[in-house]
């Protein structure tokens, strides 16, 4: 009887995949401890707003005495903005924050909330910030526009 012919399989020509994947796995843990993730660069010290608007329970409210509010206003024609404090505007980051430390010695632990233009550039608010932290400043925070229609209870102000 004529039948195939079996080709002897030895042990010589079966291929060893275990010190592979031993390797590989070597590898993959290798470079999962070697891997520094990316840090965020910095952090801001701040309550940012949200765009949710007043939540519906009553936010507390802080009493206009006590509370420092300091606006980035940009004025038509002007490309650079003024900083109001107190209804006195102030052409530079320096001349407000000689106002601030005067206030900052009379009442240390007084609330800030810096309200910017929408127009305003983030770099001229970040240099509002970073006098009220030079100043030592610790609880600031930033308002945000109310937006346009019925307001729910516990809305701070109207946007000027």
């Amino acid at each position: 009887m004529k039948g195939k012919k079996r080709k002897n399989v030895s042990d010589a020509d079966e291929m060893n995949l275990t010190p592979m994947i031993d390797v590989t796995f070597l590898l993959l843990i290798f470079f999962l401890l070697g891997t520094k993730f990316k840090e965020p660069e910095g952090k801001l010290n701040a309550y940012l707003p949200k765009d949710k608007g007043p939540p519906e329970t009553n936010i507390p409210q802080i009493d206009a005495e006590e509370e420092l509010t300091i606006r980035v206003r940009m004025l038509p024609g002007r490309r650079l903005p003024v900083y109001e404090l107190a209804e006195i505007q102030y052409p530079t980051v320096d001349q407000l924050q000689k106002r601030m430390e005067a206030l900052y010695q009379i009442m240390p632990d007084q609330p800030v909330t810096i309200d910017p233009d929408a127009r305003a550039t983030y770099e001229r608010v970040i240099w509002v910030l970073n006098a009220c932290v030079k100043v030592g400043y610790k609880e600031i925070a930033f308002a945000a526009a109310i937006p346009e229609g019925p307001q729910k209870a516990g809305a701070p102000r109207a946007p000027w």
